[in-house]
């Protein structure tokens, strides 16, 4: 996958970095690390008082991600980046967002609820 331009996070709406941030834990947790410099350009597209509620996400694991060579930092930075902690925060940074704009919010494990039919 290239790298977007460095730029591709400005004009998100916080909602959009926020999920942006959610789906690259995933693809981290499920073993794709070459991701994680997308999840610096979403984290760097929140506003600063949002990033400092993100506790989980440690200024100083995003920082070695930006110096790693190549974008991929040390697995033990992934894991914390993608940690359960990590995860739910910003899981429960979406949900409040989506259900401030009217949408539903998202499972456990991240995506939609799906619906039960009777």
């Amino acid at each position: 996958m290239n790298d977007p331009p460095a730029d591709q996070g400005e004009g998100l709406s916080i909602l959009d970095a926020l999920q942006g941030i959610k789906t690259i834990q995933h693809e981290i947790r499920h073993g794709w690390t070459a991701c994680t410099g997308e999840l610096l350009r979403y984290y760097r597209a929140l506003p600063e008082n949002v990033q400092q509620r993100l506790t989980e996400l440690q200024p100083r694991s995003l920082e070695l991600v930006e110096l790693s060579p190549g974008g991929i930092p040390p697995e033990r930075i992934c894991q914390k980046l993608s940690s359960d902690a990590a995860f739910e925060q910003v899981l429960r940074a979406v949900n409040g967002y989506r259900t401030r704009d009217g949408l539903l919010p998202l499972g456990p494990d991240g995506w939609p609820i799906k619906e039960e039919t009777t």
